[in-house]
């Protein structure tokens, strides 16, 4: 059986008005973080927004 055009809109329109998502994870503080080579670092502050630990690593190699 074909969807009338009309029906599919409406049926797509609400099935965007009722569906949430939620991402979890790591969130930085910003979102851009400059490296001073000759400071031989940064750092920055990251939240866990999930519900279990994680551990966040991070090496960063320069290139010339």
């Amino acid at each position: 059986m074909k969807f009338p055009l009309i029906l599919t809109v409406l049926a797509s329109m609400a099935a965007s008005c009722f569906s949430s998502a939620y991402a979890t994870g790591m969130t930085p503080e910003f979102s851009v973080l400059l490296v001073n080579a000759n400071d031989n670092g940064a750092s920055i502050n990251v939240k866990n927004t999930d519900d279990k630990a994680e551990l966040l690593y991070t090496v960063m190699t320069p290139t010339y």
